[in-house]
């Protein structure tokens, strides 16, 4: 067990330089998970070679179950400060473990794929990262983020997801308008219009798309023009226009879901 007090040591700055930089981390395909429970999943679906740093501090070393998951796996960690996991942990509130992976960078398509998922300019990363845990458990094969989404691999889309990422297959700064070019099935983008047709009142074909838009201006129109097949919309009471849109994802996906088992 390697231990370190220093908070002027190399690797401590350098993992510093992660927690703190949006763009130190994508360099470098870096993440950073905070807590026990991110790093669980990642032995789940034995993805552990992708893990190059454990750090822990002896206050965390004295729970039982942390104990239990460093053994289980026969693991080596690094043993931090207080201090020092303060510096590193992108959180306020540092659980006492933290881990460092590297990121996978995707470039292709499962052939098997049957549900997709689009995401045109998703700003907020909690409204990503839940994006992403739902549409995992309700059967998504791959997400496509485009330019202007919120980092998919951030600590914070990463916590907000629970570590559904593990799971699926997520592209980044994809360019929607060439979906087409690696998925043949019908995409059907998420809008307010009132040319849209509500969601339960559309048959959902096996093989689908859904698009979702940015919080504000939602999907860009022009350009789901060359590349969606169908608008669909969400019916509402009480006058209500619109809803968050990791809610809208849910409902929609919960609505093909229910087609599929009905």
């Amino acid at each position: 067990m390697q231990k370190i007090t220093s908070n002027s040591n190399e690797l401590i700055k350098k993992i510093h330089k992660y927690s703190k930089s949006q763009s130190e981390r994508k360099k470098d395909s870096i993440t950073i998970l905070d807590g026990l429970h991110l790093l669980e999943e990642i032995f789940k679906v034995d993805d552990s070679n992708r893990l190059l740093y454990i750090f822990c501090t002896e206050k965390a070393l004295q729970s039982l179950e942390i104990n239990n998951f460093l053994k289980s796996n026969n693991l080596e960690i690094t043993l931090v400060t207080e201090s020092i996991m303060n510096k590193i942990s992108p959180t306020k509130t540092p659980q006492g473990i933290l881990g460092i992976y590297n990121f996978p960078n995707r470039s292709i398509l499962s052939k098997n794929a049957t549900t997709v998922i689009l995401l045109d300019r998703i700003a907020d990363p909690g409204n990503l990262g839940t994006i992403i845990r739902t549409g995992v458990s309700m059967g998504a094969d791959a997400f496509f983020c485009s330019t202007g989404c919120a980092q998919a691999w951030s600590p914070k889309v990463l916590r907000a997801s629970q570590g559904a990422h593990f799971y699926t297959t997520i592209f980044t700064e994809f360019d929607l308008v060439n979906i087409k070019k690696v998925f043949d099935g019908e995409i059907f983008g998420a809008f307010l219009n009132l040319d849209a047709k509500s969601i339960y009142q559309t048959k959902f074909p096996k093989k689908i798309g859904f698009c979702f838009g940015n919080e504000g201006s939602g999907i860009n129109v022009l350009e789901f023009n060359k590349y969606g097949d169908k608008k669909i919309f969400i019916p509402m009471s009480k006058g209500f226009e619109s809803l968050n849109v990791a809610i809208a994802s849910g409902i929609c996906l919960s609505e093909r879901k229910r087609q599929i088992f009905s």
